[in-house]
């Protein structure tokens, strides 16, 4: 992602961020052994603290992360809808419905499944085996309902559904994962873990403030992750980890969902020193809630209708964003198989959310 600084970085693609987290780990241990009085609190102890299953391994499939400050903009439905028109291109794709506290994904397929993404921490069960086949042709791990222990998970817990996201490789060709809303820590380990990571708001101006807090601590979090001494430099702001974009919701026309991004745009740049991209919208549609009631995507029910369109052409975007072989057309969806390029190696941070702040 762009930034409003001319300053040359190193490269900071996922696999040289986890190369340089062990180099320094290694270091730290290196000065631990010659000095038994060395700071236990070092980047090599905090490596260990996150207790990291050894079956972990990068995954090759990109991970999409997409979340909201507000709950109640559309971001389930996208995601659901995302997942069966890259589907329908001929990319395995697999939706992680990873609100753990009050997931609806399974809702709005007609689903009713036997097991859900608890069992991951409770049961220790992997990610594959507990994907279920979903309409539209993509595989979808049920979030948690109704188990509030798992609303704030700890980092260890955090780190294991982190990590488990690997065991999806062999089987995906792009994950999704539909976070809970809100700017809590589980939310901005997945969104730090991801290779794109999608922000979904609509023209409320409660939205629209909720959006940026969530932008805002996204940047701010990035720097104990990103920095070695955990001080961020000045040089610093406006990275964040991976690439993120907007998407605006229930628009009344696209100059109004326009407007709308480039006001979070403005005030990102201006105060964060974050160039943001527009990955696109979704204007008002009958066909939305019809098929929120009928518990059937619409992107199946009505695929001519503009919000299946508006969701095919945010779909072009994401292959083109993640350089995946798919041609996804704008009208009606065909497509080939993808090649992958992107790699997940961050881990989660234990940090907790930043307060929210207001729009200024």
């Amino acid at each position: 992602m762009s930034s409003g600084n001319n300053i040359q970085h190193a490269p900071d693609d996922q696999a040289s961020r986890l190369r340089r987290l062990v180099e320094q780990s290694q270091r730290q241990n290196s000065n631990q052994n010659s000095n038994q009085n060395s700071n236990r609190h070092s980047v090599g102890a905090a490596l260990d603290a996150m207790t990291i299953p050894s079956r972990y391994k990068a995954p090759c499939a990109p991970v999409v992360a997409v979340a909201s400050g507000k709950g109640g903009v559309g971001k389930t439905n996208l995601c659901v809808n995302l997942a069966i028109i890259l589907s329908q291109q001929g990319l395995r794709v697999t939706l992680v419905d990873a609100d753990l506290g009050m997931a609806n994904a399974d809702v709005l397929c007609g689903l009713m499944p036997q097991r859900r993404l608890e069992r991951a921490v409770t049961a220790r069960d992997r990610l594959p085996e507990l994907a279920i086949n979903a309409p539209g042709g993509f595989r979808l791990v049920p979030g948690s309902v109704g188990v509030a222990q798992l609303g704030e998970l700890p980092r260890h817990d955090r780190d294991l559904i982190l990590s488990g996201l690997a065991d999806l490789d062999a089987s995906s060709d792009l994950i999704l994962v539909d976070t809970a809303a809100g700017a809590g820590s589980s939310v901005l380990s997945f969104l730090h873990a991801a290779d794109l990571a999608i922000v979904v708001t609509t023209p409320e101006p409660t939205a629209i403030t909720d959006a940026y807090s969530l932008i805002k601590c996204l940047v701010q979090g990035h720097a104990a992750l990103g920095s070695i001494s955990g001080v961020r430099n000045n040089t610093d702001l406006g990275q964040p980890t991976g690439d993120v974009r907007i998407v605006v919701n229930q628009a009344i026309n696209n100059a109004e969902a326009e407007a709308v991004y480039q006001r979070i745009e403005a005030v990102c740049t201006r105060f964060l020193g974050v160039e943001l991209r527009f990955l696109g919208s979704l204007c008002v549609d009958r066909a939305v809630p019809e098929a929120v009631r009928a518990r059937h995507p619409f992107t199946l029910g009505k695929p001519d209708c503009n919000a299946s369109l508006s969701v095919a052409r945010i779909a072009a975007q994401i292959t083109r964003a993640l350089e995946l072989n798919a041609d996804v057309s704008l009208q009606r969806p065909r497509g080939l198989r993808a090649a992958l390029s992107s790699w997940l190696t961050r881990n989660a941070s234990d940090r907790s959310a930043v307060t929210l702040s207001a729009l200024r």
